[in-house]
């Protein structure tokens, strides 16, 4: 993996996320792990972090668009119809029927059915609004554990999800409880006092 991928300037890094896994078949963690170690050498990370989420709303945007306006005939394009086929396409539209916000929101951490899950989100009706509001409220954790898992441990930790990207639920697993912990010694720090 070419870490450099993310070493542009901001308006080429959100033009590369807004075409990231549709149409181009490049994962979005990668670009935005690369994004966040070149951050961390630049000392931008704040304008760096906002033009990630802000690119990776703008592909999520482009798939429901996409589906609504053109429907099922965009299955006929090679990727696509791979990505949203036969029995995979059949689950996923019964898990977005019975809960279609907590299907969006999760899918958003599974980079293999995101794609997917937010085309069929756009066919069978999905409101819009919904669709938008979950996707963003779901991106405000992706981007920036992948933001910070690029901009705190470089490129060792980007080769390591490129070669193996069950590596990625390890760290995000391992982060949760890390950020538990933290959140628990504070709620403890701070009721102490009141205690005693």
């Amino acid at each position: 993996m070419d870490i450099d991928v993310a070493a542009l300037p901001l308006g080429w890094l959100y033009l590369l996320l807004a075409v990231t896994g549709w149409p181009l078949p490049m994962p979005e963690d990668l670009v935005i792990m690369g994004a966040g170690w070149n951050a961390a050498q630049t000392g931008e990370p704040v304008q760096t972090l906002a033009v990630c989420y802000a690119g990776v709303l703008t592909r999520d945007a482009s798939i429901y668009v996409c589906a609504r306006v053109f429907g099922r005939r965009l299955l006929k394009l090679p990727l696509l119809g791979r990505l949203v086929a036969g029995e995979r396409s059949d689950k996923l539209e019964t898990w977005i029927k019975k809960d279609g916000r907590k299907t969006v929101f999760l899918a958003r951490f599974l980079p293999a059915v995101r794609v997917p899950t937010f085309f069929t989100c756009s066919l069978i009706g999905l409101p819009a609004a919904e669709f938008f509001l979950i996707d963003a409220a779901a991106a405000c954790f992706t981007v920036p554990i992948d933001f910070a898992l690029g901009y705190f441990l470089g490129p060792t930790v980007i080769q390591l999800v490129y070669e193996e990207p069950l590596a990625k639920v390890v760290l995000i697993g391992l982060a949760i409880v890390f950020v538990g912990i933290v959140i628990r010694r504070a709620r403890r720090s701070l009721q102490s006092p009141q205690a005693s």
